[in-house]
């Protein structure tokens, strides 16, 4: 699908649904809200879901009821999600990683740009360049300076698995810098830490909330973030702009989206609800508290985002040749 097309797919989608019957009469919701999360228990995706989901509880009476249904870099989810009817009972948690098959795989089995429609964004978060403790490097530039200097053995960089946003900013940091490096894919953030720990990976790149204990704990230095800026949660640790590197900018963000199909009027009321439940002070002090920043968009802006993340990963994924045929994952 060309770039531009994806773009105006997402952006049109909520107006789409008006062509399908409206909801029965009656207050929505009527009873419980099933969201699909097509990713692990434990992931960032699922921790900031289930926030989401007790938050519309709290605040606005919702019974939002979070299901898992991981696999395939989260197509498999998505297809589960798109048997159910689009009639407001089934919602999706998603972010980033929702929509990075589009830029990385090829041959996919649905069209995800078509079978999303954004509702609101309720976080993001950071990844963060992390060495090991006994490391010699302090900050970016040292390890930048030592890594153009190893011309006998490239540096290695553990992330998280390929397609993935660790995995993306590895390879935008090589390209931005101009250093190569050996990417050393991870199942996850644990295992990563024990080979940056124990010496075996020069360096890491993978969530911040991940890390933020391990950070604090002084079992990992953190070189930089690659936010455009700082975290919250780490305000002395400098972005990867900050230490020289132009042009950089990778966050994840986590929010929920509908189906195609879904009556707007549902889409805009659910939209409306977790906008005013994630800016309730007691919520956004949730979010923050498991390692996120509380940034809240509503369905306009989050699609925007959502279209404008699409065309610039695919041609970041294009250039470095990252895309992978889905029957092979």
């Amino acid at each position: 699908m060309h770039r531009r097309t994806v773009v105006k797919a997402l952006v049109a989608l909520p107006a789409l649904s008006v062509f399908r019957p409206a909801l029965a009469q009656g207050a929505y919701p009527e009873g419980p809200v099933r969201v699909v999360v097509p990713f692990p228990p434990g992931s960032a995706v699922d921790i900031v879901t289930r926030i989401t989901a007790q938050a519309m509880s709290d605040v606005h009476g919702y019974n939002m009821v979070v299901e898992n249904k991981a696999g395939a870099s989260g197509v498999i989810g998505l297809q589960y999600a798109l048997t159910r009817k689009a009639d407001g009972y089934t919602l999706i948690g998603g972010g980033l990683g929702t929509i990075l098959p589009i830029a990385t795989m090829t041959d996919l089995p649905i069209d995800i740009a078509k079978s999303i429609v954004p509702i609101a964004q309720v976080a993001d978060f950071a990844n963060v360049i992390v060495v090991g403790q006994n490391s010699p490097y302090t900050n970016l530039q040292q390890l930048l300076d030592a890594a153009r200097k190893s011309t006998d053995r490239p540096f290695t960089c553990g992330a998280n698995d390929r397609g993935s946003s660790p995995h993306l900013a590895t390879e935008l940091f090589m390209m931005r810098t101009g250093i190569k490096m050996t990417y050393v894919p991870y199942r996850g953030p644990n295992e990563i830490v024990v080979d940056v720990v124990n010496g075996g990976l020069d360096l890491g790149i993978s969530s911040l909330p991940s890390y933020v204990s391990l950070i604090r704990a002084g079992r990992l230095r953190a070189l930089a973030v690659t936010s455009r800026q700082r975290s919250k949660h780490l305000p002395d640790v400098p972005t990867v702009e900050e230490s020289g590197i132009r042009d950089f900018n990778v966050s994840s963000w986590l929010g929920l989206y509908g189906l195609p199909g879904t009556p707007p009027k549902v889409i805009d009321k659910v939209a409306g609800d977790v906008v005013s439940a994630m800016r309730d002070p007691k919520m956004a002090s949730k979010i923050e508290g498991a390692g996120f920043e509380a940034t809240v968009l509503g369905s306009a802006e989050f699609a925007a985002l959502s279209g404008s993340e699409i065309v610039r990963w695919t041609e970041v994924a294009s250039r470095i040749g990252l895309q992978r045929s889905y029957g092979k994952v």
